[in-house]
């Protein structure tokens, strides 16, 4: 289904819940947090599809333009993976290598990492590059 076809469908399907929603006398307020709510859950869910081949190569560049939690440690990485065999893939790495996708993920360049964690340029590309292998 495309991005339109979903998106109608998900007005029509939320109208006729707001209509019985009044039936039962729940306030407007109420309607409209549950609303936004929902059409944020949606816009997420759509995003995680359209998204969810992670072997591309702008596997770094993919930003959520949903997303209000900043990923500020190996702890909020995972929590955020929603994909069982990348979580599966991800659990078995070491910290230096989740330590160099949460920096990527946080818009730091290579240089940046490196100097950080004190390893070499090329031992980050390497990193990145195996664990690439791994998700295909």
């Amino acid at each position: 289904m495309n991005n339109y076809k979903e998106k109608k469908y998900w007005i029509i399907k939320k109208e006729k819940e707001e209509k019985n929603l009044k039936k039962l006398q729940v306030s407007e307020e109420v309607i409209c947090k549950l609303r936004n709510y929902d059409w944020n859950d949606f816009k997420r869910e759509r995003s995680f599809r359209t998204h969810q081949n992670v072997t591309k190569d702008v596997f770094f560049d993919l930003k959520a333009t949903y997303d209000e939690k900043e990923i500020n440690s190996i702890n909020d990485l995972m929590d955020e993976i929603e994909n069982e065999n990348l979580y599966k893939i991800l659990s078995k790495e070491d910290d230096i290598t989740l330590k160099i996708l949460v920096y990527k993920i946080q818009g730091y360049s290579t240089k940046e990492i490196a100097n950080i964690l004190g390893i070499t340029i090329d031992n980050i590309y390497y990193r990145i590059k195996k664990i690439r292998k791994k998700i295909k």
